[in-house]
């Protein structure tokens, strides 16, 4: 039984995958001629499209942190911590699935006082949020003006089927009970109640969990401006294209970082507002300008790490 499932995730992940790769090579063979006009110097909206990236993981390092502080509220996370572990954790994304975030922070929540139960209450918060955010942004917007892109070649969109069961978390009573339920036969432990937060506060984090969204959207609209003319009409449906395309990439946890399967969905819905050699540009360099983000968020978090390095060790030897 094991062994079928397990056949069963693989193929899935090939074939989406394969598509991916498929649909993403072929637009840039068709269109090479025209991929090789553009110009990919860099200019102020690609710079100020780096730092929206980049002060979305930030702002979300802090939003971490608010659900930790209403998970623990006599053990806050500082703003710097939360900056330091969830950039590491942000970081970590390169290796498939979410295994090294999520270890991440259990390690440094154990050589901190955080319970593991209470850290990892918090990361499956912190991603469902995250989640859901980047939907409601997205999906009305993509279903209203880009229908008939959505249907073509929904195996592209197989990993959205993973948000599903997702939805448990928003209801307190019924999250406790099924994560209660896992922890009891796979560890004889349960987890108390006051660990797991309630609707109420579920739906204001929600709100503040959709202004990290907003800029990674942003971001791209930005570098894609830099890169080829548009109207300001396609700012909206191109943010909420890329919004989509990370959490599809996101979702797609056997790939590292997504890598392929967001190219793939921003050039099959955004060449309703570009061309496809535009769009296949666009797609590439949000990539790289997203690396060029990240390598930004490494030096934030190599400045933070010894001084955060020395304290501890200072109160350790207190």
């Amino acid at each position: 039984m094991r062994s079928s499932k397990l056949v069963l995730r693989r193929s899935v992940a090939i074939l989406v995958v394969s598509i991916a790769v498929y649909f993403f090579a072929k637009s840039l063979g068709r269109n090479w001629v025209e991929v090789q006009s553009i110009s990919l110097r860099p200019d102020i909206y690609s710079v100020l499209g780096v730092l929206c990236f980049m002060s979305s993981v930030l702002l979300s390092s802090i939003l971490w942190s608010h659900v930790m502080k209403k998970i623990m509220p006599s053990k806050p996370v500082s703003v710097k911590d939360a900056v330091r572990v969830h950039t590491a954790s942000w970081l970590l994304k390169y290796v498939p699935g979410q295994a090294g975030s999520y270890v991440n922070k259990v390690s440094w929540g154990s050589r901190n006082g955080y319970s593991k139960k209470a850290i990892t209450n918090s990361f499956i918060y912190e991603n469902a949020l995250l989640l859901f955010g980047s939907l409601i942004l997205s999906v009305p917007v993509i279903i209203t003006v880009l229908s008939g892109r959505f249907s073509q070649n929904l195996a592209l969109f197989v990993p959205l089927l993973v948000v599903v069961p997702l939805v448990l978390v928003l209801h307190q009573g019924v999250f406790y009970k099924i994560t209660n339920t896992i922890f009891q036969k796979l560890r004889g432990q349960t987890i108390a109640k006051d660990l797991f937060l309630r609707t109420e506060q579920i739906a204001l984090l929600q709100l503040e969990f959709l202004l990290p969204r907003i800029l990674i959207g942003v971001g791209f609209v930005l570098i894609a401006r830099s890169l080829v003319p548009f109207g300001v009409e396609a700012y909206i449906p191109l943010a909420a294209i890329y919004i989509l395309a990370g959490v599809i990439g996101l979702l797609a946890i056997f790939v590292p970082s997504g890598l392929g399967v967001r190219e793939a969905v921003i050039v099959l819905l955004a060449s309703a507002y570009m061309s496809p050699a535009e769009a296949v540009v666009v797609s590439v360099a949000a990539r790289f300008y997203a690396t060029i983000a990240d390598v930004g968020l490494a030096a934030i978090y190599g400045l933070l790490a010894p001084n955060s390095s020395r304290a501890n060790s200072k109160e350790a030897q207190a």
